[in-house]
């Protein structure tokens, strides 16, 4: 049983034993100069290095993915891409061990496989501190959930949809009274100042497809900066309702709002061919 537990355990890629066993054994070969070697000889030692890139290879997709057709072409990728590099790693080895020789170095072998263990270790190391990093944190920061929309934000655009029946907005109308939120599970990541919506599959869809509807809103804080909000239209679909401060000569944005503003706080304006117009 406890054979059974260390094997699997070996299979881990960010197991202690994992990392134990890929060090030793990169080190282990990095001892031998492939240089004198024979034909045979060398065969089998190149082939001893690409079956341990596919080993390593299998045992790092098989915990990133379930299908059995991405980890064998991974797999099968590493080990072309090993032997095929196998030359030019060879040439480069060679070199390196000249160069240490030209230093006075009475073993070079020895410090080139110390220094292939060591560069395993820490890459071993380093994947594994991202690893339980990643299981620190989990799925839910990142994760998404659906949610009711404000009645705020349900407000603000059903006003910016009422003030024509141009752009599909009958359809985007229709959308908006059973369209929903989609956003972080964790509220750290949430923005105060952008929805994405997330709308009936059986929906009707409104053209144009991908668009800003021309009719926006517009307000000011107490500190009088100006805003405007947006609504963005994607597949046909209401796609998000955007606050964006409004700067002089196009420079970049750098204030955000801290709450949705209520509809009687905007102002409306609709995009013409003569520029932005407020609306009466």
């Amino acid at each position: 049983m406890a054979d059974l537990s260390s094997f699997r355990r070996l299979a881990d890629p960010h197991s202690i034993e994992f990392g134990v066993a890929s060090t030793v054994v990169i080190g282990a070969l990095s001892l031998i100069d492939p240089g004198p070697l024979r034909p045979g000889a060398r065969a089998l030692y190149r082939t001893t290095i690409a079956g341990l890139a596919a080993a390593m290879t299998w045992v790092t997709v098989r915990h990133e993915t379930a299908s059995v057709e991405v980890r064998v072409g991974t797999t099968i990728g590493a080990t072309g891409a090993t032997f095929g590099l196998m030359g030019a790693g060879e040439a480069i080895d060679a070199r390196m061990q000249r160069g240490l020789q030209r230093m006075g170095v009475h073993r070079p072998r020895l410090v080139l496989a110390a220094t292939g263990a060591a560069f395993a270790a820490a890459t071993f190391l380093a994947d594994r501190a991202v690893a339980e990093r990643q299981a620190d944190l989990g799925d839910e920061p990142f994760g998404w959930e659906d949610r009711p929309l404000s009645d705020t934000v349900r407000v603000l655009t059903a006003a910016l949809l009422a003030r024509t029946d141009s752009f599909g907005a009958p359809e985007l109308r229709s959308q908006l009274v059973t369209a929903r939120e989609r956003t972080f599970t964790d509220e750290r990541f949430r923005s105060p100042s952008f929805v994405q919506f997330v709308v009936a599959d059986d929906a009707p869809l409104a053209v144009p497809g991908n668009a800003a509807f021309p009719v926006t809103a517009r307000f000011a804080t107490d500190d009088g900066t100006l805003y405007v909000v947006t609504l963005g239209i994607g597949e046909g679909r209401l796609s998000s309702l955007e606050i964006v401060e409004v700067t002089d000569d196009g420079a970049e944005p750098t204030n955000e709002v801290e709450r949705w503003p209520e509809a009687h706080e905007v102002t409306l304006h609709v995009e013409t061919p003569q520029g932005t117009v407020p609306l009466g």
